[in-house]
């Protein structure tokens, strides 16, 4: 029993679902504790500076190219951020699990091998992903605690980020994204990732695009048709003006549906 929760670009947000449900709340809302939700990246770039010595590209925007890079070596340094459309949900409601997944397509593409953890951290700022550029990125010194657990051609998993996101869904406003990057460099990397505006995302179809799996306890009473989500910012990067935009998946019960490889770093 998977759903689809969508938002319109110029701000109502309605509700698809596609298969229905056996339970449902005096209302019509499913009943159930807990819930698998599949959240979408609503913002997504990455910054670069091109050759470290001179910073060439410090000034170049890449806020809607189909990947989003993290790199550090002798001619390159990049870094990801990514922003979700967080959800509104009642209060009470237990943040029981989440992760960030971000799909590598690439193996070895930059003739390293992919076995490395990626560390990510919270951004300090707000930014918006067609301004963003090395130069006027928010302030930022190394110091994750999150890795993702880099894979092959596959979605690629982080550790158990539920610290960080019980904060977001207790105050969206509290989330100004995350920033994917590396620090160590004794180990030269360019690894890449599908951002939110790579061909196979569409209106109707999250793809492969960013995501946070987030594993939920309703409070009693509540349904999942209490859990809602915001308009779109004008910010976003997503081209999809004037349209319906698949923002989130949902799916009840504690276990991950299969059809969604969810992916769990160390």
């Amino acid at each position: 029993m998977k759903h689809l929760l969508y938002v319109l670009i110029a701000g109502a947000v309605f509700l698809t679902a596609c298969s229905k449900t056996s339970t449902t709340g005096p209302g019509g809302g499913s009943l159930g504790d807990t819930w698998c939700l599949w959240i979408g990246a609503d913002m997504d770039t990455y910054v670069s500076c091109g050759r470290s010595a001179g910073c060439d590209e410090g000034d170049l925007n890449f806020g809607q190219h189909a990947s989003l890079v993290v790199a550090l070596w002798e001619l390159a340094a990049k870094r990801t951020y990514i922003h979700f459309l967080i959800p509104n949900v009642p209060q009470g409601t237990e943040v029981l699990e989440a992760y960030l997944n971000l799909y590598h397509g690439g193996k070895n593409e930059d003739g390293h091998s992919d076995d490395v953890s990626t560390p990510f951290q919270e951004a300090t700022e707000a930014w918006t992903p067609m301004e963003l550029t090395w130069n006027n990125q928010p302030s930022f010194s190394p110091g994750g605690r999150h890795y993702i657990d880099l894979k092959s051609q596959a979605w690629s998993g982080s550790d158990n980020i539920s610290d960080m996101v019980r904060g977001y869904f207790d105050d969206p406003s509290s989330h100004k994204g995350i920033v994917v990057y590396w620090s160590n460099v004794a180990i030269p990397i360019e690894k890449g990732f599908y951002s939110n505006n790579y061909t196979g995302r569409k209106a109707d179809d999250l793809g492969l695009s960013p995501r946070l799996l987030v594993k939920i306890k309703l409070p009693s009473g509540k349904t999942i048709n209490d859990v809602t989500l915001p308009p779109l910012s004008a910010d976003t990067d997503l081209d999809f003006a004037g349209q319906q935009v698949l923002m989130m998946r949902y799916s009840p019960g504690s276990d991950w549906p299969e059809d969604w490889d969810a992916q769990i770093g160390p």
